[in-house]
């Protein structure tokens, strides 16, 4: 998946919270992202920092893989919002955020199938 190289925007609290204008460091800040992003508990700078960290890193050449691989003893069930590395069909090494993890039981192999999500 392309999306587009954001590297500007506004960040908001509701009712009272604070308004921030962020940019990724060392870029011009000229690729902004719509629609703001506004939640109730961005009430510091700090909250607002994170909370753009998160939408920016939403750009750029993106990678969603599903593999499946049995459920081994070292590694267990592998659960969503972990960090897996694993090497491509080219060779390459890989980090990524398992967004998603379904357990099938076809006696008597347990297997899991991840769906990733990582960046080029």
């Amino acid at each position: 998946m392309d999306q587009p190289l954001y590297n500007r925007i506004f960040v908001s609290g509701e009712a009272g919270g604070t308004l921030a204008d962020l940019s990724r460091s060392g870029t011009a800040g000229d690729v902004l992202k719509q629609p703001m992003a506004v939640h109730p508990l961005i009430t510091a700078m700090s909250a607002a920092k994170q909370r753009a960290r998160a939408e920016l890193s939403e750009s750029g050449r993106a990678l969603k893989r599903k593999m499946t691989l049995p459920v081994l003893p070292a590694t267990g069930i592998i659960k969503p919002g972990a960090f897996v590395r694993y090497t491509d069909e080219d060779a390459a090494i890989r980090l990524g955020l398992v967004r998603a993890t379904n357990i099938s039981m076809q006696f008597p192999v347990l297997t899991q199938a991840l769906e990733v999500d990582s960046h080029e």
